[in-house]
């Protein structure tokens, strides 16, 4: 019982943590009761000491690395604002630099040379091969196509020189005569 307790109570807290991140405009709810205190963190410098013009109070100075990282970090968040952009508004048009600029593919100095002669001969040839193949695998595809042809042909069976056929009564017949 005591575990199912304290499942339930980390989930209702999981709730609750889930709700923060959802709905952030919501107020925060504190304790009356809860309170804070300040701990000495290390090396404090003392802005009126300083400069006559700071608030009065302590503040921790951060470094110039640490200033750095931070401009750094800042400058990557707004890069990745300004390409987000790109992707959530295609409809906006396209912001181009007056100073971009961009070379021929084609005829630049290291373009790839033009075929010979003899290359596009074996091109054409090896095109003419892949179609004449094509054309007789259809042929395979589909046998129901009539065939086109310029050839003539003759019937064995219906020729004129052929010699005469006998029905099957007629092989019979002749078959009980002998």
């Amino acid at each position: 019982a005591d575990a199912r307790a304290e499942a339930l109570a980390d989930a209702k807290e999981a709730a609750a943590v889930a709700r923060w991140f959802l709905h952030p405009s919501a107020p925060v709810s504190v304790d009356p009761l809860c309170s804070a205190s300040a701990h000495d963190t290390g090396e404090l410098t003392y802005l009126n000491s300083t400069d006559s013009t700071a608030p009065k109070g302590i503040v921790d100075v951060p470094d110039a690395e640490e200033v750095a990282y931070r401009e750094q970090v800042l400058a990557d968040a707004a890069r990745a604002r300004e390409v987000a952009a790109w992707y959530l508004h295609p409809e906006r048009p396209v912001a181009v630099s007056p100073y971009a600029t961009s070379r021929c593919y084609f005829g630049r100095a290291s373009a790839a040379l033009q075929e010979s002669l003899d290359e596009a001969n074996a091109r054409a040839e090896a095109l003419a091969d892949a179609t004449r193949a094509k054309e007789v695998a259809s042929w395979y595809l589909h046998p129901e196509r009539k065939v086109q042809s310029g050839l003539q042909g003759r019937n064995y069976f219906n020729r004129p020189s052929a010699p005469v056929q006998e029905s099957l009564e007629d092989t019979n017949a002749r078959a009980e005569a002998l």
